[in-house]
């Protein structure tokens, strides 16, 4: 008896300590205006204790003309005190931060839109020695990635550094901007790379605009050193930035791609190998056509030079990496720009250097009128006319199709994207 009172009077500082912190209903707006999520006691659920009770995240988008619209909802297991929460500027998550850091405690959750949870602690966030405040600043923004533009969370750490989490997938980064792996094919089995020799080259094209996350594909034609001689893949480079001549300045060192006049190498080098023993001994050089697949690399400009053996070195190819390709992209005399993905997500640049573009997402409304006047979009490219005010490139089945025409008389499917895409709907209220 006399144990169990103990017990109990052990227990009663650690329960009131507990219910000391609060569970504080939630109500937040995204960044952009266009969503909102709030926490509160599920249905029939007011009266019961709030560590009992089981509490209702709902995601909302905020119409123009102020009503609010149910996106999703879902059970959460709401936790007392104080953090910071918010809703993703495509309403496709809701997220929790603690700023207090506990080693074995959760210090990142997210709910998505699929009903899925994913928490963070502090080993899995890279923090070390975690223990009291950890968080300087967080916030919810855009980036751009090899998909389109993706809402990411940024941690600003009170001891200096950053994690960036990517919402969808909940894979941590330590740098503000994605990166992607560079990967290349056909590469040289590193078994034989020791007796691989530099092929010569004759000539090498590739295009001079890809978008992000697909193939830059370089074909090279040469010839191997000796006779017999087999293609054995090709050795690619990443390697420094440097000034075009025409903009002048000197050359730096480094791997990312840079805007402006700089421009990153790519060192591509088609390589031979020796044939088998046993094969027949033609005597007779053989010339090859072969295509070097490069994928990764991030947005800027790049100068690729294929190099081989010899003292006449090609003309090294420029390409440009832009944005993710969109689903569609309208051009507007001047210059601005206005792209869709698929995700819904617009991307308006505007068409002024130094200013940012602005990003929103299609709401359910403007969803079903473009996808209704993608349907009867022309199935081929036309050419530019006399008063040519727009462009339009979208894709069909993987064919990629681009469309010039005016503004005096355009018909309902070119109409709806101009007046969506680039009419005053482009920006919220």
């Amino acid at each position: 008896m006399n144990s169990l009172v103990a017990l109990l009077v052990a227990f009663v500082p650690q329960a009131a300590s507990i219910g000391a912190e609060r569970h504080h209903a939630v109500d937040v707006v995204a960044a952009g205006g266009q969503f909102s999520a709030r926490v509160r006691k599920a249905e029939g659920q007011e009266q019961v204790d709030d560590v009992l009770a089981r509490w209702l995240l709902t995601v909302e988008m905020l119409d123009h003309d102020g009503t609010r619209t149910a996106l999703w909802s879902n059970l959460v297991r709401h936790r007392p005190g104080e953090r910071s929460h918010f809703v993703a500027d495509d309403g496709f998550s809701f997220v929790e931060v603690d700023p207090s850091c506990e080693t074995e405690r959760e210090l990142v959750r997210i709910w998505r839109v699929d009903g899925e949870e994913r928490a963070l602690d502090a080993s899995q966030l890279g923090l070390d020695r975690c223990t009291g405040p950890w968080l300087a600043n967080a916030a919810i923004e855009w980036i751009e990635t090899p998909v389109g533009p993706a809402p990411q969370l940024l941690l600003w750490l009170a001891a200096g550094g950053l994690r960036r989490v990517d919402l969808a997938s909940g894979l941590v980064a330590s740098t503000r901007e994605w990166a992607s792996e560079v990967t290349a094919g056909p590469l040289v089995d590193p078994e034989f790379i020791a007796a691989a020799q530099a092929s010569y080259v004759k000539s090498a094209s590739a295009p001079e605009r890809v978008h992000w996350g697909e193939p830059l594909e370089l074909v090279v034609q040469g010839a191997h050193p000796t006779p017999n001689q087999q293609f054995a893949g090709f050795s690619v480079e990443l390697g420094g930035t440097f000034r075009d001549a025409a903009t002048g300045g000197d050359a730096t060192t480094g791997g990312d791609a840079v805007a402006g006049g700089e421009r990153t190498s790519v060192l591509v080098t088609p390589l031979s190998l020796p044939p088998p023993n046993d094969r027949p001994q033609a005597q007779v050089l053989v010339d090859f056509r072969h295509t070097a697949t490069i994928v990764g690399l991030a947005p800027g400009r790049y100068s690729v030079r294929v190099i081989g053996r010899g003292d006449r070195p090609i003309e090294p190819l420029a390409v440009e990496i832009t944005h993710a390709r969109p689903w569609v992209e309208l051009g507007f005399q001047g210059g601005r720009t206005v792209r869709l993905h698929a995700t819904g997500v617009v991307v308006d640049a505007g068409g002024l250097r130094g200013v940012a573009p602005r990003i929103r997402v299609l709401d359910a409304d403007e969803r079903a009128r473009l996808e209704s006047a993608f349907r009867g979009l022309p199935k081929r490219s036309s050419g530019a006319t006399a008063s040519s005010e727009y462009r339009l490139s979208w894709t069909v089945d993987g064919k990629h199709l681009d469309a010039r025409f005016g503004g005096g008389s355009l018909d309902a499917a070119l109409l709806a994207f101009v007046q969506v895409l680039g009419g005053a709907n482009s920006e919220r209220k």
